[in-house]
């Protein structure tokens, strides 16, 4: 983890360069104002006016990170034990370690599907490029898994 000193030294100050800041002193109370009211959004609804700008993105920032927590809990959804075994009632403690396994699969490739949408943000690839088309593939991937198993992200 970054110290505050070297964040500041790295980063400089809201993303700009310190040589920039003093070009533009009035940018320092400006950036200071919003990022305060966006503070104060988040803890009274939950999200931001500037995370609306790109909802998709936002996202899929911490998006990764909660769904592998999800991966620490103990819950296992009953559809998942269905699709393993669908004509059974009762469970053997095998087969719900099975289920559980499955379901911490199912949960990483949500996570994995997330961050390649992060990689696709980040990174300009040509659409047909070989990399492009796996992190579509993990995309898709992804989010399909999710859709399915949208109701059963609890612990």
């Amino acid at each position: 983890m970054k110290t505050l000193y070297k964040y500041l030294r790295d980063e400089g100050l809201f993303g700009y360069n310190y040589w920039y800041l003093i070009q533009h002193p009035w940018k320092v109370p400006y950036e200071s104002y919003y990022r305060i009211k966006w503070f104060i959004q988040r803890g009274y609804r939950g999200y931001a006016d500037c995370d609306n700008w790109d909802l998709g993105y936002y996202l899929a920032r911490w998006m990764p990170q909660a769904i592998r927590n999800l991966k620490k809990g103990i819950g296992t959804p009953g559809s998942v034990l269905c699709a393993l075994y669908p004509k059974k009632i009762e469970y053997t403690t095998q087969e719900y370690e099975t289920a559980s396994m499955m379901w911490q699969d199912i949960l990483e490739q949500i996570a994995m599907g997330f961050e390649a949408i992060n990689k696709q943000a980040e990174e300009l690839n040509w659409p047909d490029s070989p990399r492009a088309k796996f992190l579509d593939s993990l995309v898709a991937q992804g989010m399909k898994q999710f859709v399915k198993y949208y109701q059963n992200l609890w612990d």
